[in-house]
């Protein structure tokens, strides 16, 4: 048994206190976390937290690092990505590996990971990381509906035959039918399971649905799409996936670049508000379209906040505390502890991981250590480094 203190430690609420003691085990099992009670073995400098959760990657994707050109709008980079994926189709499993050690050496517990192959799962079988697999479906053309969907079905029962967690998940409002995004809730509906989506990330996708015009939708026609006739004239991009979002279960919206506060008025209101999630990725987000979301926004709605990484085919590294500090920078009003519960205790909730998150009894979040990290009210600077504990 071990027992350490910080000079700050971060609580199962996001208050970073002092004056705590964490007593662990061998395995990480911690058997107490409150105030300094007994003799400690060992004192850390700065912050010790729980360890990340990310919620938004794409493991399979590592092998793209630098390929794809930065800034050039949603509808620029997936052009660049269909042309890198098209010059080099094979995946790199070193580059998968290197991008799991380089998630778990940056305190990372467990990922959300999108999956359209199976290029990631051996990586994930031995993986000291915790992996749930969204297996991504898309059409386009809706002859292509039937195939997506029974194609996905075998990728879904490959990750679960392989012992690894997985469900169904639709890529993006503007990328699935209305037929396959009703198969992929139908199917979730009789597992309970998890659900993610790519979330207006440009301002295309609500000129799509409410113009029928921008970059995007002339992006979408030139490929081929033929469902957006089905679509009501004119709508909008929240309220269309709505329709399909599964009956239980909880739903993953990410990115949000462009959400509005009448979107997440619409949402609220249709008693979504404890069973979805948000999940941001700002360095992402700068990396395709030079802009964060609205996290004032968010935040003002009481909107559940996670963090992602995304894959290095949009990002430099995949590291939730970049993430993070990213975000102070443009809101440094928004406290480190609340960030750092974002990126734990949140994360956990959405991926119902009842042993992570968080320092409670009987859990094994992994524990981290920020040295430079010393004051309750200090922001997450750039001199700011991870270290693990256990």
């Amino acid at each position: 048994m071990k027992r350490i203190s910080a000079d700050l430690m971060l609580t199962p609420t996001g208050e970073l206190v002092a004056g705590h003691q964490l007593t662990f085990d061998d395995r990480g099992t911690i058997h107490y976390f409150g105030p300094i009670k007994e003799q400690i073995d060992e004192h850390f400098s700065g912050t010790v937290s729980p360890g990340f959760i990310n919620t938004h990657c794409h493991l399979e994707l590592s092998h793209l690092e630098n390929r794809i050109p930065q800034k050039n709008g949603l509808h620029g980079f997936i052009s660049d990505f269909l042309h890198a994926r098209k010059n080099d189709p094979s995946p790199d499993p070193d580059a998968i590996k290197n991008a799991d050690h380089q998630m778990w050496e940056n305190g990372i517990m467990a990922v959300a990971d999108i999956c359209n192959t199976t290029d990631s799962f051996a990586v994930k079988l031995v993986s000291k990381i915790v992996y749930h697999s969204f297996i991504e479906l898309f059409d386009i053309r809706k002859a292509a509906t039937h195939d997506a969907y029974s194609n996905g079905l075998r990728l879904y029962e490959n990750a679960l035959s392989s012992q690894l967690a997985a469900s169904l998940t639709p890529h993006a409002p503007y990328s699935v039918s209305d037929k396959l995004f009703s198969s992929i809730a139908a199917h979730n509906n009789t597992t309970d399971t998890l659900w993610s989506l790519h979330n207006q990330e440009s301002s295309g996708e609500n000129e799509l649905f409410e113009l029928h015009e921008g970059k995007l939708f002339e992006l979408m026609q030139k490929a081929g799409v033929d469902f957006y006739d089905d679509i009501p004239f004119p709508t909008e991009s929240i309220q269309r996936s709505s329709r399909f979002f599964p009956e239980k279960g909880n739903i993953l919206l990410v990115h949000n670049t462009f959400i509005r506060e009448k979107d997440l008025h619409f949402l609220f209101s249709k008693n979504l508000k404890d069973r979805i999630w948000f999940c941001l990725c700002p360095l992402a987000n700068l990396y395709i379209e030079d802009r964060i979301p609205d996290i004032a926004l968010l935040r003002k709605t009481g909107a559940q906040i996670t963090i992602g990484t995304d894959s290095l085919a949009s990002n430099h590294q995949l590291s939730v505390l970049e993430e993070l500090k990213t975000i102070a920078k443009h809101h440094p009003e928004i406290g480190t502890g609340e960030l750092l519960h974002w990126a734990t205790s949140n994360g956990a909730a959405f991926m119902r991981l009842s042993h992570l998150g968080t320092f409670e009894i009987g859990r094994t979040p992994g524990i981290l250590n920020f040295p430079e990290l010393k004051k309750a009210h200090q922001q997450l600077q750039e001199n700011i480094s991870v270290h693990r504990i256990k």
